[in-house]
């Protein structure tokens, strides 16, 4: 396994939505910031007429409802272009494409947004860890 490739491949990333505004009227309880937690989405998809070439797409969201109690209203949307080098492992084009997506994806949204609120009133946030949860829950 040490002589072998890694089947995932980056070829670009690229953001469709970079949205950060700062909540006029911020109220930080305790003189803390409060985050909510942001909501997260990864989907693959194949690119068509080429089979080991996929897409994916990341959406990052927070605090869309401007409440106060929160510093900034978040909404990212950031799409990776991969290749899988293997076209039979299976699960390198499943569960590992969509791991890789996942962290790579997440990794450049949580970079812009601290860029991004860094330069905004209430200063920089730092999004934290972004989980992937199976979309069907395990069976009893």
């Amino acid at each position: 396994m040490a002589d072998s490739e890694f089947p995932i491949q980056l070829e670009r990333v690229v953001f469709t939505r970079s949205v950060v505004v700062s909540i006029q009227g911020h109220r930080p309880s305790d003189g803390e910031m409060a985050l909510a937690g942001p909501e997260n989405k990864v989907d693959v998809a194949a690119i068509e007429g080429d089979k080991n070439a996929f897409m994916a797409t990341m959406s990052t969201k927070m605090n869309l409802e401007g409440s106060l109690e929160f510093p900034y209203t978040i909404d990212m949307e950031c799409i990776g272009f991969f290749r899988v080098i293997d076209d039979k492992d299976e699960q390198a084009k499943t569960t590992g494409l969509v791991m890789v997506a996942h962290s790579v994806l997440f990794g450049a949204i949580r970079e812009a947004v601290s860029w991004l609120t860094a330069r905004q009133a209430y200063g920089q946030i730092s999004l934290g860890l972004s989980v992937l949860r199976s979309k069907t829950p395990p069976a009893p």
